[in-house]
């Protein structure tokens, strides 16, 4: 099992359990895994819940198909609650795994900011994957949880089946617009200047598209006091924006691996994520089985498991059944509704999601 250092006379919250009792559309039996003393949540529905490395499923209750979503920042497991219902609706035989990273969530987390690096986050993250057993996984990924769950992969290869990459990056890699650049500048200059004080609320609000009052205290519940905020204040500070960064050299170790990666993968990106926009082209062309081609959900946010959550588990299932990333869930030819072919790129409208397809991979 991964090694998650002792935390020794450092000072861990958790937070009480009364802050989840109202949360809406999470009905979910909490579980727990205790590592150092640390005590780390995730929900488990579906074929095999429950069950561990040491405590295996019976053959016939082993899952299909195990779905490890991975949550970003300032968010938690709740923020794949539309996914995690539509899956456990359609695809019983299969396993959904949502982890709390450390610092958030349902899980301890520590005081300091200090104590929180990219290292904490993917030794959390394989120790879960390890002390489940989790096999033939698809690993759905967003914001930071890309970061860490796609640098995971190279640690655990055999257990990985696919990839669903959604509004990330590999930093410093990929070519991002000025405009991008300085939202996530001036995001990251704005949780280092507020610190323990940030509004976790208003963040989530400003980033979702129809939040109601209830999921906005559901986002806030985690942080029963403002210490309790460290890890969302330090996750900012780790991303590398330049190749001295401390975690750029694992950044590079990431892309490299991801080129070789030939199992299935999905790209799916929203229009309109102030950040990652720029971005899923760059990892259709990075890794060969994106085969060069992505999804854009059109009308969502940087949040599109909450803001497009049907949609993001019906990609999944489809994905998933097929392996086939490029054609939306029941896509019938007469379902396109515009088709434009560039130089080396194609664009298919639907519904509610673009495809892209380069015509020369990189």
């Amino acid at each position: 099992m991964a090694h998650i250092a002792r935390p020794e006379r450092r000072r861990i919250l958790r937070t009480p359990a009364a802050r989840f009792a109202s949360i809406p559309d999470f009905p979910y039996d909490p579980h727990y895994l205790e590592i150092n003393g640390v005590r780390v949540h995730y929900v488990d529905v579906g074929a095999g819940a429950g069950t561990t490395a040491e405590n295996p499923p019976s053959p016939q209750d082993a899952p299909r198909e195990t779905v490890l979503c991975v949550h970003g920042e300032p968010s938690w497991a709740y923020v794949y609650r539309k996914v995690i219902a539509a899956l456990a609706a359609e695809r019983p035989q299969w396993r959904v795994v949502a982890p709390d990273f450390i610092g958030f969530g349902k899980s301890d987390k520590f005081a300091a900011p200090s104590m929180y690096t990219h290292e904490l986050h993917r030794a959390t993250l394989i120790a879960v994957i390890e002390a489940l057993d989790l096999r033939n996984i698809t690993l759905v990924v967003q914001d930071w949880g890309g970061l860490t769950g796609l640098s995971v992969v190279k640690d655990v290869p055999e257990r990985i089946a696919r990839l669903v990459v959604m509004n990330t990056g590999l930093p410093p890699a990929g070519r991002v617009s000025w405009r991008s650049s300085l939202n996530f500048a001036c995001w990251r200059a704005f949780v280092a200047a507020v610190d323990t004080a940030l509004p976790i609320g208003a963040v989530m609000r400003s980033a979702l598209r129809n939040a109601s009052d209830a999921e906005i205290c559901a986002y806030e519940a985690p942080f029963h006091e403002p210490d309790a905020k460290a890890g969302a204040v330090a996750w900012p500070a780790l991303v590398p924006l330049s190749a001295s960064s401390p975690v750029a050299a694992d950044m590079a170790a990431t892309r490299a691996f991801l080129r070789e990666w030939t199992k299935p993968a999905l790209v799916m990106f929203s229009d309109k994520c102030p950040v990652t926009r720029d971005l899923p082209g760059f990892f259709a062309r990075l890794v060969p089985g994106a085969r060069s081609r992505y999804v854009v959900l059109v009308g969502a946010g940087h949040f599109l498991q909450d803001d497009a959550g049907e949609a993001v588990a019906d990609h999944i299932m489809d994905f998933a059944t097929r392996d086939n990333a490029c054609l939306p869930p029941d896509a019938r030819p007469g379902d396109a509704l515009v088709c434009n072919v560039g130089d080396d790129l194609a664009v298919v409208a639907w519904k509610d999601s673009i495809e892209c397809c380069f015509w020369q991979p990189a």
